[in-house]
């Protein structure tokens, strides 16, 4: 998804096949940025928090429980050690794995 604000273009992560979703992107997109969690995809990083969203939002076939679970996981285990690190640059030894 695209925008232009203030003559500037802009880019979210993702192609989506209805508006609504990609609008809904580029407001997260613009919130993260404003947080200062956004990282442009062109520079080739991309935090573990935006991906682990994005992984969730494309997941349709999740039942609302397994939905709720996962949410629930990256909210109060993962994200708030690991959210802010380069999905990229994972192997690092604190993991003991890569993702």
């Amino acid at each position: 998804a695209n925008s232009t604000s203030g003559g500037q273009a802009s880019t979210a992560v993702g192609t989506f096949a209805l508006k609504a979703d990609a609008d809904k992107a580029l407001t997260m997109a613009a919130a993260d940025q404003v947080r200062g969690r956004f990282v442009d995809p062109r520079h080739g990083r991309l935090l573990l928090e935006v991906y682990a969203w994005m992984w969730l939002e494309n997941r349709a076939n999740l039942r609302p429980r397994s939905r709720e679970m996962y949410e629930s996981l990256l909210r109060l285990h993962i994200l708030p050690t690991l959210g802010d690190r380069d999905v990229a640059r994972q192997h690092d030894g604190t993991t003991g794995a890569s993702v």
